[in-house]
């Protein structure tokens, strides 16, 4: 049979790497070397290597200067090899791992051959199965783009794979172009998809191979800033595989949606809880939230748990964010602009100063995220009735900040509107145009001062104006004059007198009676 190459990079492996070493020493398939790269071991890895090596003239080991990845560079530098396959420092293989899967790979002329992985869980001393077929099958490279769904997970990496080593050197552009990305999430799946690109028959046996090995020290907690990057260039590299083989149809479209919902999910629930500071979080999960892919992936159609999912850990992340002091005003404006691609409707309602009201009120983030309108409408208005927040916050900016541009309340700048007039104001957002009309009417024919009553008189010349009421208009333009005039701002009031004559009501007795009292105002002002 022939010589397989195989490739393991350490970096202190610590307890792991024996079971590690002992596994290939085990194997049935006798002929194979082992390049073993230390990337700058502190925790007694070099020790253990040093003794392989010394023990068995197949165990090849290099001391890297530094820990970075550079398997393509060893293989390529050392490997003799027919075949090849890699594995992790702290996985283990069955002893049968080269045997079987070379007489897969050689029985079927395949260019690469995949096993099953059997996870074991360190903490918990537990087995599961990570990933198995009931019956092997071999399939062209378009048979396993058009079955991705089912068999695609078979290539998320490297390992557990055994491949021909020509095939693995001859692309080195493929492996050059994924270092150029500078991403680290994802980097060995989307260097997998540019490899079987470029294959022609694939194999997956039924069998279980492989050990990878979970624990604390391999999970992901630390923050990547590259990871929205990574997620993009994966999505990209799927859809172009499943292109190249006319696999990309609308199913596929759907489903890759999907997978990458369950992706920034996870880099989402990874964000909420680190100690970073609050800004840095909120601003990253605004990132991934203004996205065009992120607004994209949200037309899924498929499972909505992962809908669910993900909008979960924004929540997290908005109330944790929210709950903080130190966080800055400008960061809350960039995020309202960040979310305002995904909740045009709502976006308007994460204010600057405001922002904190979020946390004490959960059901505004659900709406929200959402983007529902007319639900956030009614929490805000809600919050106004009971007054829970008067004094330490101005729930009212939140609401302003949501006024369609069709509604009589837009425009408006005095928030103070939604405190004195709160049935008008439900009326209105609630599209009972005509009743807001006759109490508001009702209100200006008692003569009473009005409190925010400029406020009052744009929201009642705009409904008037939408509804048609041409009377109701003229009469709010009069009692705006008035106000105008009552309060000193005799400029605004000469502005809406000329609006009156070109409506042609200069000869209304109130409209003289208030140019009158202009023109008297100035002759005092003369003398």
């Amino acid at each position: 049979m022939a010589k397989v190459s195989i490739y393991t990079q350490v970096y202190n492996a610590g307890t792991y790497l024996k079971q590690c070493l002992d596994s290939v020493l085990a194997q049935t398939h006798t002929d194979w070397e082992h390049i073993i790269a230390d990337a700058g071991s502190t925790d007694g890895s070099v020790d253990i290597l040093k003794e392989y090596a010394a023990g068995d003239s197949r165990v090849k080991f290099i001391q890297l200067p530094e820990n970075r990845w550079s398997q393509y560079e060893m293989t390529e530098q050392y490997a003799t090899g027919e075949y090849y396959a890699s594995l992790d420092h702290d996985d283990w293989w069955e002893p049968e791992f080269l045997e079987r899967l070379l007489k897969f790979i050689q029985k079927n002329d395949l260019d690469i051959a995949f096993t099953g992985v059997e996870r074991y869980f360190q903490e918990k001393h537990l087995n599961s199965v990570m990933r198995k077929i009931n019956k092997s099958v071999v399939l062209s490279i378009e048979q396993f783009a058009q079955n991705y769904e089912k068999y695609g997970f078979f290539a998320n990496a490297r390992w557990a794979s055994l491949m021909h080593t020509e095939k693995y050197l001859s692309m080195k552009n493929e492996y050059e172009e994924m270092a150029s990305l500078g991403v680290v999430w994802r980097s060995d799946t989307i260097l997998m998809l540019k490899y079987m690109g470029n294959m022609k028959r694939v194999g997956i046996d039924n069998s279980v191979m492989q050990h990878y090995r979970a624990h604390r020290a391999c999970q992901v907690v630390q923050i990547d800033f590259s990871r929205l990057k990574s997620e993009i260039e994966y999505y990209k590299e799927l859809q172009h595989f499943l292109e190249k083989f006319g696999a990309w149809n609308e199913q596929k479209r759907d489903w890759t949606k999907g997978i990458y919902l369950l992706d920034i999910t996870d880099a989402l629930k990874i964000l909420a809880y680190h100690e970073i500071p609050t800004d840095a979080k909120l601003q990253e999960c605004g990132r991934f939230l203004e996205h065009p892919l992120t607004r994209h992936a949200r037309t899924y159609r498929g499972d909505q748990s992962k809908v669910s999912a993900l909008l979960s850990a924004v929540k997290d992340i908005i109330i944790l964010s929210a709950a903080d002091e130190s966080l800055s005003e400008e960061t809350v404006a960039v995020f309202q602009k960040a979310i305002g691609g995904m909740a045009p409707g709502c976006a308007g309602a994460v204010v600057p100063g405001q922002f904190a009201v979020f946390a004490q009120e959960p059901d505004l983030i659900d709406v929200l995220l959402k983007d529902d309108l007319k639900s956030m409408q009614s929490l805000l208005l809600n919050l106004i009735d009971t007054g829970k927040y008067k004094g330490k916050f101005d729930v009212g900016k939140m609401l302003l900040g949501i006024i369609p541009d069709s509604s009589p309340l837009y425009g408006i700048q005095d928030a103070g509107i939604f405190e004195e007039y709160k049935e008008i104001c439900r009326f209105i957002l609630n599209s009972a145009s005509i009743t807001a009309l006759d109490l508001m009417t009702g209100l200006l024919l008692e003569g009473n001062e009005l409190p925010s009553g400029e406020a009052f008189l744009q929201a009642y010349l705009n409904l008037s104006a939408q509804l048609g009421q041409d009377t109701a208009f003229l009469f709010g333009k009069i009692r705006l004059a008035q106000y105008y005039l009552q309060n000193g701002q005799t400029g605004l009031c000469r502005e809406i007198l000329e609006e009156l004559r070109e409506m042609g009501a200069e000869n209304h007795e109130e409209v003289i009676q208030i140019q009158a009292q202009i023109d008297s105002t100035a002759e005092e002002v003369v003398e």
